[in-house]
């Protein structure tokens, strides 16, 4: 059962645990729009919700990037993820973007990767005490690539 998360200029706050599929299926179930940061050390991630499913994660770790996860995967070399990894910080634009204009990655391809990094980087979280905290920003509405995973899954 989840316990009240305490709340502080729109921001609930709270210990995790263990109730991270229970945090998930309760957005969904509320049909919640919004972002829930997940903190545990060093580590940040955070999903945006529009109407209770995840559309968009971002996380502080290098693995969890597309980039890597597509050489990982085998889409890519490093070599080329190093390319357009320079490219993107020079000009300030996404990997993935970079990745799509040299044609070594299509969009459909991108939707595809995005996905399964974000069900592999859900499936990696590790028990034990996690910082929680929940907002009702719109930032997620703003990303042209949007997740597709119902959270029940």
């Amino acid at each position: 059962m989840l316990q009240p998360f305490q709340e502080k200029d729109g921001i609930r706050r709270g210990d995790l645990k263990d109730n991270l599929p229970h945090l998930l299926a309760a957005f969904y179930n509320a049909k919640e729009t919004g972002e829930l940061g997940l903190m545990k050390g060093q580590v940040k991630k955070i999903i945006f919700f529009e109407g209770g499913f995840p559309v968009f994660a971002l996380s502080n770790l290098v693995a969890d990037r597309l980039g890597q996860f597509l050489v990982r995967a085998g889409k890519i070399d490093e070599e080329t993820l190093k390319q357009a990894a320079d490219e993107a910080t020079s000009t300030k634009q996404r990997t993935g973007d970079l990745l799509i204009s040299m044609g070594v990655l299509t969009q459909e391809e991108r939707l595809y990767y995005v996905g399964s990094r974000s069900r592999a980087s859900s499936t990696r979280c590790s028990p034990g005490r996690r910082e929680c905290s929940r907002s009702r920003s719109r930032r997620g509405r703003k990303e042209a690539i949007k997740l597709d995973i119902h959270p029940p899954t």
